[in-house]
């Protein structure tokens, strides 16, 4: 069923409730070390190399801390039937979001941008095969692909 959500229709909503992800921890590790090896590569200047790969480690870091902390936040975001997205807190309570209009959606890979409307508060939701029920992966994208032919129409 929909669990309650407003715009109850024909099709169940889907009720997203984000885990940590190994993948995408090892991914941003391995692109920022990646991103490091070659910077050591193609760069002469030892103080260049050193000035990207702190700045690499930075940005690797300042990612895995946003990712814990968006985890650690208990937010669950719901999808209802009628294409509405809502971010619920921990206490329960619902807050209507929008979905901005650069998302990527891939078959391995969901990048969500939501924002709240009424407090503008942001939440890139990131979404694996390791991070979400299959299911519920897989419905959320053919919606999110069917919501973007319908718009381009």
């Amino acid at each position: 069923m929909n669990g309650g959500l407003p715009g109850a229709g024909f099709s169940a909503a889907i009720r997203i409730v984000p885990r940590p992800s190994p993948r995408l921890r090892r991914a941003l590790i391995g692109l920022h070390l990646g991103i490091m090896g070659l910077g050591w590569v193609a760069l002469a200047d030892p103080w260049a190399v050193l000035t990207l790969g702190l700045a690499s480690a930075l940005h690797a870091a300042q990612w895995l801390r946003e990712l814990a902390r968006q985890q650690a936040a208990g937010r669950i975001v719901l999808f209802d039937s009628a294409g509405a997205w809502w971010i619920q807190q921990p206490d329960g309570q619902r807050r209507a979001a929008r979905l901005a209009a650069r998302r990527l959606v891939l078959p391995w890979l969901l990048v969500l941008p939501l924002r709240e409307v009424e407090s503008g508060r942001g939440l890139r939701l990131i979404l694996l095969a390791d991070n979400c029920p299959a299911d519920d992966l897989r419905r959320l994208r053919v919606r999110l692909w069917w919501q973007r032919e319908a718009s381009t129409l």
